[in-house]
């Protein structure tokens, strides 16, 4: 992808690498009850399968942890070999795998070569140019028989756009049993949306928190907790140039049905945004 592909969608991914296990929290990795939903999937699609294939598209820890737990040649494709690495050292697993580096639009793989191709927020990572690119690649090195796993998000049905303050008033009132920082990258980005363009900007958060910015920090007195979630967010996803692709869930599905037969979706219930980011099981039309 590098050289095709804007660089507000790529590079930023060179840097995350290094903070992601300290701050990249769910929904940007697949939370406890998403990795079982994953693991239903895949357990369903190796049914009765001997000597199988699954590729990864990126490095994704958990998948790769729930793709060992079965007999199954895994392979892993990113343009990113420092995300490779970072992400190999969280793993739990020992089993190994192949590794490549290439983009994902244009693989040097076989065609009818894997039974599974899985992925994690993959497709949002490209742009409108590339995705249609993207879709017929995976099509086509997938065996006629196999499955496209994927972890998706879309715009929110209904959604009603808030100034920044109100969002940061709705974290002082939520419960924070557990990491909230990327819900709150989330639903910041999710105001961002352009409907016209059906992208997501991280870059117009910036801006819309630009007065809560002082001596290089943000300062939100209301409440040391959501203080605390917005520079955890900052911290995981400056300088805040991020572009994501994505558009209503009829529009997501449009995209995708061009190339897939969508047979089954799934959603996680142990985060604030679970209806918007479901994992589709797909099969090549």
């Amino acid at each position: 992808m590098k050289g095709k592909l804007k660089k507000n969608y790529t590079d930023p991914w060179k840097e995350y690498a290094n903070r992601y296990e300290k701050f990249y929290w769910e929904p940007g990795k697949p939370t406890k009850q998403e990795k079982k939903i994953f693991y239903k999937f895949i357990k369903e699609a190796l049914k009765k399968r001997k000597k199988t294939r699954a590729l990864i598209l990126g490095a994704t820890p958990s998948i790769r942890d729930e793709l060992a737990k079965f007999n199954v040649e895994v392979t892993l494709i990113d343009i990113n070999k420092n995300m490779i690495n970072e992400m190999s050292k969280l793993t739990t697993h020992k089993k190994k795998e192949i590794i490549v580096k290439g983009n994902w639009i244009n693989t040097k793989f076989p065609d009818n070569h894997f039974d599974i191709v899985m992925g994690d927020l993959v497709l949002g990572n490209l742009d409108a140019k590339h995705q249609p690119k993207f879709l017929k690649e995976v099509k086509r090195i997938l065996k006629q028989e196999g499955y496209w796993i994927h972890r998706m998000f879309f715009f929110p049905p209904n959604w009603k756009f808030e100034s920044t303050e109100q969002v940061l008033k709705k974290f002082s009132k939520m419960k924070h049993n557990y990491d909230r920082s990327t819900e709150l990258l989330v639903y910041l980005v999710y105001n961002t949306y352009n409907k016209k363009t059906h992208e997501v900007y991280t870059r117009e958060i910036k801006k819309t928190l630009k007065k809560y910015w002082k001596k290089d920090k943000y300062i939100y007195p209301n409440d040391p907790k959501v203080e605390e979630l917005m520079n955890e967010m900052y911290t995981m996803y400056k300088p805040l140039k991020k572009t994501w692709y994505t558009g209503t869930k009829k529009e997501v599905f449009s995209r995708i049905s061009k190339f897939f037969k969508i047979i089954k979706e799934d959603f996680a219930k142990d985060h604030y945004f679970g209806r918007s980011f479901i994992i589709i099981v797909c099969k090549p039309k």
